[in-house]
């Protein structure tokens, strides 16, 4: 399935990333962050422009929905997201993701979930998101029902166990909004 082969290979250029910060940072130098976005679907694929100025391109929602996720990667705090359809074309429970937020593309009616993949971690945070994720599954669920105190509360006992985890300081935000 190319989905998993994409989001292998985001994992393994995240695992060589980290591996180079340790370096770059022992040398005192600045270390590179960088932001994957991975999408499943059709596109069109096509040449555009004018006879001496032409160009390859994809286009389709599926192209959007990828340039949004890599950009969200930002606003998550986290460098690898990908989008509800490549998860589902993840027949391979190696890849260690959690459904992190369900949002709104320009150009889509509905919804997507988008899920943060983590396998390229350490294997402490590995198996420690692994071990939280029936804990935040719970706190999504509170969140999306409009129960915020109730999830501030399984957020703060999250947050006692992975205090490092961005996702949960956001969500503890957006409770806290939500509330006052």
């Amino acid at each position: 399935e190319q989905g998993s082969d994409a989001v292998k290979s985001a994992i393994d250029m995240l695992i060589k990333l980290k591996k180079l910060n340790e370096i770059r940072a022992k040398e005192k130098s600045p270390t590179i962050s960088i932001g994957i976005g991975i999408n499943t679907g059709s596109v069109m694929l096509g040449t555009l422009g004018v006879s001496d100025r032409l160009e390859g391109s994809v286009i389709s929602d599926t192209v959007n929905v990828a340039a949004r996720l890599e950009e969200l990667t930002k606003f998550y705090k986290v460098p690898l997201l990908i989008g509800g359809d490549t998860e589902k074309s993840l027949d391979d429970n190696s890849i260690a993701r959690r459904e992190i937020d369900y949002i709104e593309v320009k150009g889509k009616e509905k919804k997507i979930s988008i899920f943060e993949v983590y396998q390229w971690e350490s294997k402490e945070i590995i198996l420690k998101k692994d071990s939280l994720k029936a804990l935040f599954g719970q706190s999504l669920k509170l969140y999306r029902e409009g129960n915020y105190r109730k999830c501030l509360n399984i957020l703060k006992k999250y947050k006692k166990q992975l205090p490092t985890d961005k996702i949960i300081d956001l969500y503890i935000k957006r409770c806290d909004d939500q509330i006052n």
